[in-house]
């Protein structure tokens, strides 16, 4: 057994035994990755609702807030890329995501107008909005009618999440509330829009409902797309969805296959190896080891409710954005190989799984002493035998 499956199981059999101990007060390891504890990293009074990383000012993160899109430094320190009040003035309804088109560029999804927007950012360094953004494609303000085809003539309807593509110049947008779903193939080398996956008239027709948060590893050549109650791969050059997860709505973990998933409000990963789903509560994450196809599922901050999740390779770590400004979880790739998971058997059932999300991760220090010794003294006696 596994170093890591006898500290999960030493961390199980804790909070079995009502100790407290939460998933995200210790470490783990997925895949030959290890996950530290999730630590306050930005503190503001803004929600921050998406994000992705600047490719305009190497280092920063692209946030998306309540008050407009901003690009964070390092240090901390905010720099305005378009007001909420500039962008309302420029027709921009709501921004659901956005996409980096080049280092200079941004692809705004405009759930509320049913539109896409272009983007350009004039001066990377300054402290008040300079860009230039027009339409896309979409008819701004039209009522959702569903039309393919080149930009000028394509109409969109609730979309809401993009991604980059398997080529350059190509990107994927999810409609969850189009014909049950659908997701669209944007072409930026023939500028357009065209239905990839889901509609009436799909073959062979995904039995998925709501796909929402996709995301593209570009190690694997998949697109990943989680729906209301399951998780699809769809693998290229020939895009066939596949059912990942056992298609039951919940939190139960283990292999993939007998597997549930719920509504996903993002996705991110850590190269081929991991792949990663915030839930709409927010309250937890799903760890996804894509090799092995096993699932496991780490509790956050409950007072927290995450809205949005992003891995940052260069700087191994996984932000976490939320009402009150970021956290971050870090990780570190480990040398030795992953272990089969499949002498495990976690049974995390729904009620379970809700278990975690009620734990306080706050200890007095008696506490905190008590249950370490507890757990070291499990540790100890499982390492011996």
């Amino acid at each position: 057994m596994s170093i890591f499956w006898q500290t999960l199981l030493v961390l199980v059999c804790c909070s079995n035994k009502g100790s407290g101990i939460d998933f995200a007060a210790v470490s783990i390891e997925v895949n030959g990755i290890e996950f530290g504890a999730p630590v306050s990293y930005w503190s503001n009074d803004s929600n921050v609702n998406f994000m992705q990383e600047d490719d305009l000012i190497q280092g920063n993160l692209l946030l998306r807030t309540q008050k407009g899109l901003y690009s964070l430094t390092p240090d901390g320190q905010l720099i305005t890329v378009a007001s909420r009040e500039k962008l309302t003035k420029e027709g921009v309804g709501g921004i659901s995501s956005f996409v980096a088109h080049n280092t200079s560029s941004l692809i705004l999804v405009d759930d509320a107008n049913n539109c896409l927007h272009w983007l350009h950012r004039k001066n990377s360094q300054s402290s008040s909005s300079q860009f230039v953004l027009s339409t896309l494609t979409g008819k701004c303000g039209d009522n959702g009618n569903r039309t393919d085809g080149k930009f000028e003539i394509a109409q969109l309807n609730r979309p809401d999440y993009i991604s980059k593509g398997h080529s350059k110049g190509y990107y994927f947008l999810s409609e969850p509330l189009t014909d049950n779903g659908t997701i669209k193939m944007i072409n930026f080398n023939q500028s357009r829009i065209d239905l990839m996956l889901g509609g009436k008239k799909a073959q062979p027709k995904p039995a998925w409902k709501e796909p929402n948060a996709i995301i593209y590893i570009p190690e694997l050549q998949t697109l990943y797309i989680a729906t209301y109650a399951n998780l699809y791969s769809v693998p290229f050059p020939i895009p066939t969805p596949k059912a990942l997860t056992s298609g039951k709505r919940g939190r139960a973990d283990g292999p993939l296959a007998s597997a549930e998933f719920m509504s996903t409000r993002a996705l991110t990963a850590i190269g081929g190896k991991v792949l990663i789903a915030l839930p709409v509560n927010g309250a937890y994450l799903r760890i996804i080891d894509l090799q092995l196809e096993y699932v496991f599922s780490l509790s956050l901050p409950v007072d927290k409710r995450f809205t949005c999740i992003l891995a940052v390779q260069s700087a191994k770590r996984i932000y976490l954005g939320g009402p009150d400004g970021l956290w971050v979880i870090s990780y570190r790739s480990k040398v030795k190989q992953p272990t089969e998971y499949d002498d495990i058997t976690p049974n995390h059932s729904p009620n379970q799984g809700e278990m975690y999300d009620d734990i306080t991760p706050s200890h007095s220090p008696n506490q905190g002493v008590m249950i370490v010794s507890s757990c070291l003294v499990m540790l100890v006696a499982i390492l011996i035998l």
